[in-house]
């Protein structure tokens, strides 16, 4: 309350001070008139005005009421609070007011009147009847201290700076309708509109109905609690029952326990405090354990067996969890309830599970249209297909530059069998022209064009065959021979030729690629220094060949060929020989290589990327819409395991409510008591919760995948941190070792806590109250680290509860993610939700004197947020 200031009234333009006139607030100003020319004496005179007041207001406009406490039509108001209006201008309460302040105190002109139903009525044409009895409750000559000012210091960011607000005094009774209406407190000649006497109808600017709960509040309701200690003899029976196995001549009375259990029932060692089954209930549950089938090999009906779903044989090893299940008569019981759940609520695991799976089923018809799909294709493939390579892949061709290379190169098939590339050296034979959709416009029968050329020269397989051959290289050939053949074979003769005719020789080392020993061989029979061969650089040896051996027959002499190695000397007797020798050295390549196609192995390649009844292209569109397929059996009916957002506590609460917690009536009203959560019960619940939930989901047709845990949550169950999500209580049965016990921490999504701290109250605070906080604080430490009670708490690090619920209307249980042992240095506090502003209604009985102004009467009857905190250790 630190940040909120109240004001007894507020007024625009300050305090005025008149007196009453006609219903309305009359002053005087004085006026005066100087003269400033002339220079006569100043003329005064007092000018009287009023101000408006009650009886010229006709109504509210919208807008002028902002809130209401408490809200139009709740059902369960607290009796011992003030009902009251907020309006939305500060000034409102007292803008009209005909009678002038009183210091801090200055009378509303309009009152908040609350009464029962049946004695204050509304009226046609906007007026309401009050009865004198509730008249009485609202002494006018106290309106000072119903209304205030309030205002927030900071100003908050979602709340008004500057409110004003009228309350009324009047004191409620539980369970009683109410109607509060707005109405003037004054007449229109300026008198009080009542004085209790008498009934009275008055005009109704607001009006709304509310009805009352029981009696208390909040605070009243969070003082009565007292913690119980679980050593209490009255809790002797919590959590624990009798189970009746009688075998004659004993009654074999065997001690079970419920989902929630007494700290001392589950200690931390993990050891069973309960005595194991007697012998003779041990053997007689063995000996109900039918085989499956009978000598005949009829199948025998017989108990169940909990855990076939996950192991094969869940009765070895003798300790193991499965053994207990089906050994153990009081795991029997916890596993046959969460069966005998599974069936009555198989309706709703089901459609949960439908829910899950609706995917599921669009995927299965899309595996079988494709399947069908695949099958058609590939009969129609196999019947429609050309049976030669050639006429294949002429079918192929306008699609080879759309298909991907088999080498993983990322080219086409179209690139890699045609020699498209130069550069890459590929040396296939066939052009790329010849798939294009020009080609096979310019081949198709039927045209003038195919009637005129000869039969078969059209054949498109022919045309791919005959263009997939390497063409022959021509021999070399003399300059002479180059001219006497045709046009066809005239051309550049090679250069060894040059090199006969100018008297040079073989040449093939000069151009092309030089051989250093051949160059060096030319210069000497020239006359010329051979070691200018390794002087000169190679990309100057054309020149350093064309300097020693010029056509013109006088050489250069050795000192200029040595300029060679910085820079180029020129010949001026050159004629032009010498730069066709150097061009012959630039443009010189090697024989082309030519590497015609494989036709059977490009056809295998290709039927694998189009064939329709193969994992190709279409195939592959489909399945890469559906997630979760096996990839080595993609086209196999899918199966999943649904993850059931379902908290089983809820089924166990609605078929077999006692077994929650055994010997709650021990509980007495208004106590908070301690339990923990006990791991063995629940594991053993959700195992048979668990069997019948996937043989109902297999019965109608879900697929469901094995060793799947659907169900995995006993509580409803959050995570800690910034994201409240779904946890679950155990892990998928399947993961569950064989050989270790019921309950196992391994067991459990956090082995390091399987026991949770409980906190049971029995009381009506969270019904009436739902939004009620409750959590663990640490307490305050000594000098030695021991806890110190006597200090306030610090209240950080606190623990909220991480799954709640009800076990009857009265009986509800916070579930915190420690170990029942955690309370021994933890307060259990138990908070009131911020609740808004609220005013105690017995601060303002007209019987007992209070301040006279509203301001200092709201800050009186303010109400604090209650806070309750109990010792943890006090619960041990």
């Amino acid at each position: 309350m630190d940040d909120l200031v109240f004001f007894g009234w507020q007024r625009a333009g300050g305090t005025i001070a008149g007196k009453a006139h006609d219903g309305r607030l009359r002053a005087t100003v004085k006026l005066e008139a100087r003269a400033v020319e002339t220079g006569e004496p100043p003329q005064s005179a007092d000018v009287a005005f009023e101000f408006y007041g009650p009886r010229d207001v006709v109504n509210f406009l919208p807008g002028a009421v902002t809130g209401m406490s408490p809200a139009a039509g709740a059902q369960a108001a607290e009796e011992t609070m003030c009902a009251f209006v907020e309006l939305g201008a500060p000034d409102v309460p007292w803008r009209y007011s005909p009678v002038p302040a009183a210091g801090d105190a200055w009378q509303p002109w309009i009152a908040l009147v609350v009464g029962p139903t049946g004695q204050v009525v509304l009226q046609p044409g906007g007026r309401v009847s009050i009865a004198s009895a509730v008249l009485l409750k609202h002494v006018l000559g106290q309106s000072a201290r119903w209304a205030h000012v309030q205002q927030t210091n900071p100003p908050a960011p979602a709340l008004p700076h500057v409110t004003s607000r009228l309350l009324s005094p009047f004191d409620m009774a539980p369970n009683t309708d109410y109607l509060a209406v707005v109405v003037p407190a004054f007449d229109a000649d300026g008198n009080p509109s009542w004085n209790g006497g008498a009934d009275v109808e008055l005009p109704v600017y607001h009006s709304w109905r509310f009805r009352t709960g029981d009696a208390g509040d909040f605070k009243d309701l969070a003082l009565r609690l007292q913690a119980r200690s679980s050593t209490d003899p009255m809790l002797a029976q919590v959590g624990r029952g009798d189970l009746l196995y009688p075998l004659a001549p004993s009654p074999n009375v065997i001690t079970v326990r419920s989902a929630l259990v007494p700290p001392a029932a589950v200690p931390p060692s993990g050891l069973d405090p309960d005595a194991p089954a007697p012998p003779d209930v041990a053997s007689a549950n063995a000996e109900m354990r039918l085989p499956f089938y009978d000598p005949q090999g009829r199948h025998v009906v017989q108990l169940p067996r909990y855990g076939d779903a996950w192991v094969a044989d869940p009765l070895a090893p003798p300790g193991g969890w499965g053994a207990m299940l089906n050994g153990e008569p009081r795991h029997r019981v916890a596993a046959g309830l969460g069966l005998w759940c599974g069936v009555a609520k198989q309706d709703l695991i089901a459609d949960a599970a439908r829910e899950r799976a609706a995917g599921l089923f669009v995927a299965a018809q899309r595996l079988r249209a494709l399947t069908a799909g695949l099958a058609a294709g590939g009969s129609l493939w196999s019947r429609r297909l050309p049976s030669a390579p050639e006429s294949r892949i002429t079918l192929f061709g306008p699609a080879l530059a759309r298909v991907a290379a088999a080498d993983g190169s990322g080219a086409t098939v179209l690139s890699s069998i045609t020699d498209t590339d130069a550069g890459r050296g590929n040396g296939r034979p066939m052009p790329p022209a010849l798939f294009s959709s020009a080609a096979r416009r310019m081949l198709r029968p039927g045209t003038a064009r195919a009637r005129q050329a000869k039969a078969g020269a059209l054949d498109m397989p022919g045309i791919v065959a005959a263009a997939n051959r390497c063409a022959r290289i021509a021999p070399l050939r003399r300059p002479a021979e180059s001219s006497d053949r045709g046009a066809s074979q005239r051309g550049l003769p090679h250069a060894d030729f040059l090199g006969a005719d100018f008297g040079r020789g073989d040449q093939s080392g000069v151009f092309g690629t030089p051989d250093p020993a051949k160059l060096a061989s030319a210069l000497s029979s020239a006359g010329a220094d051979p070691g200018l061969v390794g002087a000169v650089p190679p990309a100057r040896w054309p020149e350093l060949l064309r300097g020693a051996l010029p056509p013109s027959g006088r050489r250069e002499s050795n000192e200029a060929l040595g300029g060679l190695r910085s820079g180029v000397v020129g010949n001026p007797q050159d004629t032009g020989i010498g730069a066709l020798q150097e061009a012959l050295g630039r443009t010189r390549q090697e024989p082309r290589r030519c590497r015609p196609v494989d036709l059977s192995r490009l056809d295998a390649i290709l039927q694998d990327a189009f064939r329709p009844d193969r994992n190709g292209v279409a195939a592959r569109r489909v399945l890469d819409t559906i997630a979760g397929l096996d990839p080595a059996e993609p086209f196999a009916p899918p199966e999943i395991c649904p993850d059931l957002d379902l908290p089983a506590w809820s089924f166990l609460r609605d078929e077999a409510r006692a077994w929650l917690l055994l010997g709650r009536e021990g509980i007495q009203p208004d106590d908070v008591v301690a339990l923990g959560s006990n791991p063995r019960f629940i594991n053993a619940f959700l195992a048979g919760l668990n069997a019948q939930a996937l043989g109902e989901m297999r019965w109608r047709n879900i697929p469901v995948r094995s060793g799947c845990t659907p169900l995995r949550r006993f509580w409803q169950r959050v995570s800690q941190g910034a994201q409240a999500l779904p946890a679950t209580d155990i892990v998928g049965i399947a993961k569950w070792s064989v050989g270790q016990p019921l309950g196992h921490p391994d067991q459990s999504p956090d082995p390091a806590n399987t026991r949770d701290l409980v906190l049971v109250f029995r009381t009506e605070l969270f019904r009436r109250y739902p939004r009620t906080l409750v959590y663990l604080t640490p307490a305050a430490k000594d000098a030695a680290g021991k806890p110190d009670w006597v200090q306030d708490a610090p209240l950080v690090s606190n623990t909220p509860p991480v799954f709640t619920g009800e076990i009857d209307e009265d009986l509800v249980f916070f579930g915190f993610p420690v170990p029942p042992e955690a309370l021994v240095d933890r307060w259990v506090v138990v908070e009131e939700a911020p609740p808004g502003y609220r005013f105690y209604s017995a601060n303002f009985n007209p019987a007992i004197a209070g301040p006279p102004d509203g301001g200092q009467s709201a800050h009186d009857a303010f109400v604090e947020p209650t806070r309750v905190l109990f010792r943890g250790d006090t619960f041990l």
